[in-house]
């Protein structure tokens, strides 16, 4: 439910932490190799699960500062095609 944060599912190690603790470690081990890391972050994808799904996140307190909404400011504008 943030940004920034490693999805755990994707770790070998399980959990919040151990997740991160595996990301750092990669990256070292990277490095060590001689292999520059690039990180692509997206920023558009959120929990929220869509404009008719529960608030659980940034939607709820500052709907027009996390979201791109149209003129109507009653729905999201969607860039994606």
């Amino acid at each position: 439910m943030s940004f920034f944060a490693p999805h755990h599912a994707y770790s070998a190690r399980h959990g919040a932490l151990p997740a991160i603790d595996a990301f750092r470690d990669m990256v070292k081990a990277l490095h060590r190799a001689g292999i520059e890391v690039i990180l692509d972050v997206v920023f558009n994808h959120t929990c929220e699960g869509g404009a008719d799904g529960p608030t659980v996140c940034y939607r709820g307190f500052a709907n027009d500062t996390y979201y791109t909404l149209r003129d109507d400011k009653g729905t999201y504008a969607d860039y994606t095609g």
